[in-house]
């Protein structure tokens, strides 16, 4: 059979007449062929031999090496990549494997959602999806609340639109703030306003960016320009990267696929955990790479960032890293992001990590992947950490009941919400819970929404004189700014609260002069007093929630620095648990990878 081999190879190789008659002779033996000639008078091969002489050789070794069968489709090897991984070489039916392959696209979340909301028919019932169902549902019923918002709904009076518009504003959350800003940027009103400002500030950036990248590339800006931007606008990228050019998404798959060769695991880090809301599909195969090769925090945060990606290549490169994780901080990511595509898998892994004797930031890993994973009869599991001291702890609990729970959790949550710290948090999953209950027809009769809880009740009024001059003060810290005496400014605002505490201009004013001066403690306690008083004045103004949330930043940033990371936890956690609907969300992104920073530099330290 060597011989047989060697022949015909030699044949390819050199010319189908290469072969001799004594080689033609070996061939036709090794292959059992009687000779077609007496001994010694062969004649040299033609093209016909050689070409008969090649397929005779095919025959026989396809006979006789049997290539290894791959293994059956079950739930550990589901696709044509897995299985070929799995056995390494081989072959199988293609027809039955395409087929499998549909089928398994067919049963992906968002097919199911798709349907759901298609048999939709009332604005209002679309709302209550918006609010209480999975990521996929949400996202489909924003796309069919932006055919009535923009005019193709019929029936749909004005008014209507005008309500549904600013309750849609409210459920700008996670993954789904984008998609409702452009919704809303084509809506006239307050909240359109609001929507087009956000998405001309990101697309301001991104012009930007793309003309860093070509001078980049062409050799006259000497640093990346993705590496080199700041917290907060590499978080507006993220968040924005689906409408990014294709420039400049080109260059940030290259520069995921750079860091992780380079094994740059800060800067990668650091890079990926932007994508965590704004993933594209043209970013798949660098998030894949990032997968594979990262370190073990990186990893985490690309399968966070692939979860929320409806791309058929996802689902198996998740199974095969789930396979091979080799941490729990990664094992339960992965679960996670498992079974927001449907696969379920995980979902013990993620059960037996939700205990009290796991550490802080692996139980809140599986609290969070229970967002995805959990079902109603893991209500029980989660309600207890409601009730934990860790801030995060209990805000992550109650997040994951808000995204599974029924009613055996709204009395839990009604609880939790007695806590100022958790209150936006409970609030919100309260909502959600309701909501799905309503959409169902299961709402309980006691389980009524509540109105939301406002600022903190007002003691007696202070006296009309006191307010007077409280103002008098006021417009004097004004004139005295307009001038530049920001000292002298300073204590009219400060006398101005003294008279009356409850007038907000003088505390917010206040905190811009020590945020300029970088007096960042005095900046925050001032801060925090405006909210204290009127919470719903400072936050529900987009600008003003947003100072907020970069004056603690800032406040955490130079805790960190000064190694106080306890402080700057507490800092992050009081900032999260304010009501941030309102914010940009790409800050409130920045604030919650800061907070992750932090504690695992709390973590490191100790």
């Amino acid at each position: 059979m060597r011989a047989a081999r060697d022949a015909v190879e030699r044949a390819v190789l050199n010319g189908l007449g290469a072969l001799g008659p004594e080689e033609l002779a070996a061939a036709r033996q090794a292959l059992g062929e009687a000779p077609s000639a007496p001994a010694g008078e062969e004649t040299p091969a033609t093209a016909h031999d050689a070409t008969r002489l090649l397929l005779a050789l095919c025959g026989r070794v396809r006979r006789e090496v049997q290539p290894p069968e791959l293994p059956a489709q079950d739930t550990d090897a589901t696709t044509t990549l897995e299985r070929l991984d799995a056995a390494l070489v081989g072959t199988m039916d293609d027809e039955r494997l395409a087929a499998a392959e549909r089928e398994a696209l067919r049963r992906h979340p968002a097919r199911a959602a798709e349907q759901r909301v298609a048999g939709l028919r009332e604005p209002r019932d679309l709302l209550r999806l918006v609010t209480g169902g999975s990521t996929w549902e949400r996202r489909a019923a924003v796309l069919r609340l932006e055919e009535f918002l923009r005019g193709d709904g019929r029936g749909f009076a004005a008014a209507d639109r005008k309500a549904t518009a600013e309750a849609l504003e409210l459920e700008r959350e996670g993954a789904l703030a984008r998609e409702i800003d452009l919704v809303l940027a084509a809506v006239s009103g307050a909240p359109g306003g609001r929507a087009r400002a956000r998405v001309a500030r990101a697309q301001k950036l991104l012009e930007r960016l793309e003309k860093d990248v070509r001078r980049f590339w062409d050799g006259d800006l000497p640093e990346d320009p993705v590496v080199a931007l700041d917290d907060e606008a590499l978080a507006t990228l993220g968040t924005f990267a689906a409408d990014a050019p294709d420039v400049v998404v080109g260059h940030l798959g290259e520069t995921l696929r750079r860091l992780t060769a380079e094994r740059d695991a800060t800067t990668l880090e650091r890079v990926v955990s932007a994508l965590a809301l704004g993933a594209d599909e043209r970013l798949v195969p660098s998030l894949l790479r990032v997968l594979q090769d990262a370190e073990v925090p990186a990893r985490v945060h690309a399968a966070r960032s692939l979860a929320r990606v409806d791309d058929p290549r996802v689902p198996a490169a998740l199974r095969k890293a789930y396979r091979h994780a080799g941490t729990p901080d990664e094992q339960v990511a992965l679960a996670g992001a498992l079974a927001a595509h449907g696969d379920r898998r995980g979902a013990g892994a993620v059960l037996d990590h939700l205990g009290a004797d796991q550490p802080p930031h692996v139980l809140e890993l599986a609290l969070e992947a229970l967002v995805a994973t959990g079902e109603p009869a893991n209500v029980g599991r989660v309600i207890p950490f409601l009730k934990q001291g860790r801030v995060s702890t209990a805000r992550a609990a109650a997040a994951a009941l808000g995204a599974f729970g029924d009613g055996a959790a709204l009395e839990a949550l009604e609880q939790a919400g007695s806590r100022a710290e958790l209150r936006p948090q409970a609030e919100r999953s309260l909502a959600q819970v309701r909501a799905r209950l309503d959409l169902a027809g299961a709402l309980p009769p006691s389980a009524v929404p509540r109105p939301a809880k406002g600022d903190t009740p007002r003691p007696a009024r202070t006296r009309l004189a006191a307010r007077a001059v409280g103002r008098l003060y006021y417009a004097l810290g004004l004139l005295w700014l307009g001038t530049g005496r920001r000292v002298a400014a300073l204590g009219a605002f400060e006398l101005a609260v003294a008279q009356h505490p409850y007038l907000l201009g003088p505390r917010l004013a206040r905190a811009r002069i020590l945020l300029r001066r970088k007096e960042l403690e005095g900046a925050v306690e001032s801060l925090r007093g405006a909210i204290r008083v009127r919470a719903a004045t400072v936050l529900q103004l987009p600008d003003r929630a947003n100072f907020v949330i970069r004056a603690y930043l800032r406040y955490a940033d130079s805790c960190t620095a000064s190694g106080r990371h306890l402080r700057a936890l507490e800092a992050l956690d009081e900032l999260l648990g304010y009501d941030l609907r309102f914010a940009d969300v790409d800050l409130r992104l920045e604030a919650q990878r800061r907070r992750e920073f932090v504690a695992r530099d709390q973590r490191r330290e100790e």
